[in-house]
Formats: structure tokens, sequence, C-alpha cells
């Protein structure tokens, strides 16, 4: 029903006599007032999301997301950080509001590509963004506010942290944003 860990080694007489034998035990807790947990299997990582066409791919070896599955019903999908350049390579110069609004737009794709078409804006659980300076702050949030007006949120709005950041890999680059869903 118990087990001793003792600290065998010459730094024992160092610690305080506490610390030097620690009774653990190894029967369940004698409290009902929660049902026991049943053990979880693994996720099963699957494919990558396929590259959506209508955002830019890669630039290097990565993928614009991946897909886990939790439970034989419920996917988690990550979505790689997503810079302001469009399909078409072009990038809004010294324009954060309009960056955010590609990297939020990429984001979307990233999703539409995965579990079927069935995953958007709404399924987002957490929601990451990094600009290059404290005043783009304002123009993300203009950008991303405008992105996810008239979601529907089944569990509430996604969390979400916003953090400067002393630049990405080309300096052109303002914003970034990557993000978490479920469905």
């Amino acid at each position: 029903d118990t087990m001793t860990l003792s600290i065998l080694r010459g730094s024992a007489q160092r610690l305080p006599r506490v610390l030097w034998r620690r009774r653990i035990s190894t029967s369940p807790p004698h409290n009902n007032h929660h049902p026991p947990i049943a053990p979880l299997s693994p996720p099963v990582a699957e494919a990558v999301v396929p590259s959506p066409v209508d955002v830019m791919p890669p630039f290097a070896r990565y993928s614009h997301g991946s897909q886990v599955s939790l439970t034989p019903t419920t996917r988690l999908v990550l979505v790689s950080g997503q810079l302001g350049i469009s399909p078409d390579g072009s990038i809004p110069l010294d324009d954060a509001e309009a960056q955010a609004d590609v990297c939020l737009r990429n984001v979307r794709a990233v999703l539409a590509a995965t579990h079927g078409g069935a995953m958007g804006m709404g399924h987002l659980v957490r929601l990451n963004a990094y600009v290059t300076d404290r005043a783009h702050l304002p123009a993300y949030m203009r950008a991303r506010d405008r992105m996810l007006e008239g979601e529907e949120w089944p569990h509430g709005p996604p969390a979400s942290t916003l953090m400067v950041v002393s630049g990405f890999a080309r300096p052109e680059f303002l914003v970034e944003v990557e993000a978490v869903a479920a469905a």
C-alpha cells in the first residue's frame, strides 16, 4: 500500500531531514467525491494539413497546419504562424493592419483545408499574435475583431495572447498569427 523513496547520494545530508524520506501512498484516495478517471489513449497524429492554394506555400520544411485526433470524434488543428504575405507573394509594406488581415485570412484558409472543410474561425480555442512594435497593437486588434465578428463560439471566444517581438525572418513582416482550433 505504500512505498518509501530515499535520497541515497551524499547531498542528502545537506537537506532537511524531512526531505530525506517521503512516504507515498500507492492506493487510490479515499475520496468518493470524484469518479475515477478513465485511462487516456494517446492522441493520434494524422497527416499534415494540405497547403491551401490561397495561402503562400511554406518557406521551409514545415506545414501550415497539423491535425491531431484527441478522441474518435474530436480533432485539434495546430496552425503554424501565418505572416502577412499573399499567395502571389505580395506583402502590404508598412501597413500592420493590412498584414494582420492577410495573416487572419491565411489562418481561416488553413482551417478550411482541415477536417473535411468543417473547421472555421468559430472553432478557434487559442489565437496568438506577434507584432514588431507597440504602435501595431491597435491595427492588429481591429483586423482581429473584423475577422472574428459574427462568429459563433460554442464555448466562448478563444484564449488569446498578443506579444511585441523584436522582428521576424524578414524585416518587412510586421505581424504573425498562429492558432489552435478544435472540433
